[in-house]
C-alpha cells in the first residue's frame, strides 16, 4: 500500500521542493548589538540561536541548501559625538555601517540573508544593505511596536523604537541632518511598507503612520480579520504585481511573551507562534523572501527554560520564513523515497 502511495508522495515532493527552493544560498550574519536599547543580553543572541540548533533546522528542510555562516560582525563606534536624544548613536552607527557592507557582500554571495540580532535599531544597516543589492522590495515589520520614532518624538532616546524613520524615504530630510549617514542614499518608499502585530504604538508614532498611509496592523485588526487576510491586503496593496522581493524584520515581542519570554519589551496580547509562523509559511510559498532579520531575542532575560523557549520559538519562525512546511517537507520526503 505504501508503494502504491509512492508516486503521490514523489509529485508532493517536487511541489515542496519547487516552492522552498531547492538549491538555495543561504548566508547567515550575526548582529551581537545591544547598545540600541537599555537591557545587556541581545548581543548574546545569535549564539543563542545558533545553539539552540538553527543550522540543523535550515539544513532539515531541503538536502539542497547551502549555508554559508559569516559569524558575528565586529564593529567600533563612529569616532563623532553623540546626537540629542538619541542613546549610543555612535555604536548604533557604528554597528549599522558594518553590516552594511556586510549585507552588500552577502547578497552577492548567496540567494537569501538571514540577519541574527541584537537589537531592532540593526535593521537600519540590514535593510539599507538590501536596499543596494535590489532597490525594489517590500518592507514586512513584524512587531508590537511601530519603531517609527525621531529623536525628538521618542519618549526614551532607545535606538531601537527608531529604526524605521531612518529607513523611510520621506523622512528623509528629517534623518539626514544626522552625522555619519552618508555611506548610503537610498530609502524605501511608505507605500512599500507595512506592519503586523501592532499593539504598543507611540502617540507621535501613530501620527506619523497615519501621515503617510503605512500599511499598519495591529493585533484589534489581527483578531478582527485573520492573519490570511491581512497578508492578501499586504500584497495586494503594497506589490499589486508581486514581483517585489520581500524583506521581513522580526521582532520576536511580536509573538505573545507567553510564546517568547526572553525579551526586552514584551507586551501581552501578541501573536500566537502558530500566527507567526503562519504569517512566514505565507511568504514564504511566494518564493520572493530575499531577506529575514530576527531580533530581540535576550538571552539575559528570564530563566534557563525561558531562554529555551524564546530561541526555539526564533528558530520555528525563521524556519517557516524559509520554506519549512508543517505538512513535511522536502527532506523528509527524500527521505520516504528511499525506504520505500
Amino acid at each position: 500500500m505504501l508503494k502504491k502511495a509512492l508516486p503521490r508522495f514523489q509529485q508532493l515532493s517536487r511541489n515542496i521542493v519547487s516552492s522552498s527552493g531547492s538549491g538555495r544560498r543561504i548566508g547567515i550574519v550575526g548582529v551581537p548589538l545591544s547598545d540600541g536599547q537599555a537591557k545587556n543580553g541581545t548581543e548574546l543572541a545569535p549564539e543563542a540561536i545558533r545553539n539552540a540548533g538553527l543550522q540543523k533546522a535550515l539544513n532539515g528542510i531541503s538536502g539542497n541548501i547551502k549555508i554559508k555562516d559569516y559569524g558575528d560582525i565586529r564593529y567600533t563606534p563612529e569616532a563623532s559625538p553623540g546626537y540629542k536624544n538619541m542613546e549610543n548613536y555612535e555604536k548604533v552607527i557604528g554597528c549599522n555601517k558594518v553590516l552594511f557592507e556586510k549585507m552588500k557582500q552577502a547578497f552577492k554571495e548567496n540567494d537569501q540573508v538571514l540577519t541574527l540580532g541584537g537589537d531592532h535599531s540593526m535593521a537600519i544597516g540590514s535593510v539599507l544593505g538590501h536596499l543596494e543589492h535590489d532597490p525594489d522590495f517590500i518592507l514586512v515589520w513584524i512587531d508590537a511596536h511601530a519603531d517609527i520614532n525621531l529623536n525628538v518624538t521618542s519618549p526614551t532616546g532607545h535606538m531601537h523604537g527608531m529604526p524605521v524613520s531612518f529607513l523611510m524615504e520621506e523622512m528623509r530630510n528629517l534623518t539626514s541632518k544626522f552625522p555619519n549617514l552618508n555611506w548610503t542614499n537610498r530609502r524605501i518608499p511608505a507605500r512599500k511598507i507595512a506592519y503586523i502585530g501592532l499593539r504598543d504604538v507611540d502617540p507621535l508614532e501613530s501620527t506619523i503612520l497615519k501621515k503617510f498611509g503605512i500599511a499598519a496592523f495591529g493585533m484589534n485588526h489581527v483578531d478582527k480579520l485573520g492573519i490570511n487576510s491581512i497578508i492578501e491586503v499586504i500584497n495586494t496593496a503594497l506589490d499589486p504585481s508581486r514581483k517585489s522581493k520581500i524583506h521581513i524584520s522580526f521582532d520576536i515581542d511580536a509573538l505573545d511573551p507567553s510564546e517568547a519570554p526572553s525579551t526586552g519589551t514584551p507586551v501581552r496580547g501578541g501573536l500566537t507562534l502558530r500566527e507567526g509562523i503562519r504569517i512566514m509559511e505565507h511568504f514564504a510559498k511566494t518564493n520572493r523572501v530575499s531577506c529575514v532579520d530576527l531580533v530581540e531575542v535576550n538571552p539575559k532575560i528570564g530563566d534557563a527554560e525561558d531562554v529555551q523557549r524564546t530561541t526555539k520559538a526564533a528558530i520555528e519562525v525563521i524556519k517557516a520564513a524559509f520554506g519549512n512546511d508543517r505538512a513535511g517537507n522536502a527532506k523528509q520526503l527524500e527521505e520516504l523515497e528511499k525506504v520505500l
